[in-house]
């Protein structure tokens, strides 16, 4: 019996600073803006949560979650941090990873993922892999079904489409079920808007810029 076909998803490539991104057929949202994914990822997530200075401290390892695992720009940028006395443990968890096969497919358009390409293949065949002293995990379909399989995050990436395109994604019910789940995290995420913050608020979340 013939196997089903997969699913044809026809991302469009779209020029950044640096490198690509990838533009979703089905919500029509860019995964990154023009600066790209690595700049985005340094800007919004790994500079405003620390990290770098989180894996320069004694302790286990640092448990990230990447919510939001796209074209893998934020999760590329943690590993390509210098080493430091702590590794990493991400926790990717995404829905539908047809975008970062799709950028696999086009890897000389996307030089963050050409350091990491086995390691891409391998995570979305097995679900894991290793780079260097760190551990990479995928969590594949529902964010709320499948938070419950992942430790608690002491950093969260929060990088779903905006709530324009998945509003319950935002929704004061999943904030706080990562508040139940985590309750000693810290999260960073690119929207400000007013329903994103009093999301967050009404979850009990403490809701500032980065640095304030």
């Amino acid at each position: 019996m013939p196997s089903t076909p997969k699913k044809a998803f026809s991302f469009e490539t779209l020029a950044c600073t640096e490198g690509h991104t990838l533009r979703d057929p089905l919500t029509q949202q860019p995964m990154h803006s023009a600066i790209g994914p690595t700049t985005e990822a340094m800007q919004i997530y790994l500079g405003p949560l620390k990290i770098a200075d989180r894996l320069s401290r004694p302790g286990p390892p640092l448990v990230l979650w990447d919510v939001g695992l796209g074209i893998a720009g934020n999760a590329a940028a943690a590993v390509s941090l210098e080493a430091g006395v702590r590794a990493l443990e991400i926790h990717s968890f995404e829905n539908e990873l047809g975008g970062l096969e799709a950028a696999l497919e086009s890897i000389e358009r996307f030089p963050h993922l050409r350091p990491i390409e086995s390691n891409c293949r391998e995570l979305l065949n097995s679900q894991q892999t290793r780079v260097g002293p760190h551990r990479w995990l995928l969590h594949r379909g529902s964010f709320l079904d499948r938070m419950a399989d992942a430790p608690a995050a002491e950093a969260i990436f929060f990088d779903f489409y905006s709530p324009r395109v998945c509003g319950a994604l935002w929704s004061v019910p999943v904030m706080q079920a990562i508040r139940t789940h985590c309750p000693q995290t810290v999260l960073a995420t690119y929207s400000a808007a007013t329903p994103v913050r009093l999301a967050l608020l009404l979850a009990g979340w403490w809701v500032g810029r980065p640095g304030g």
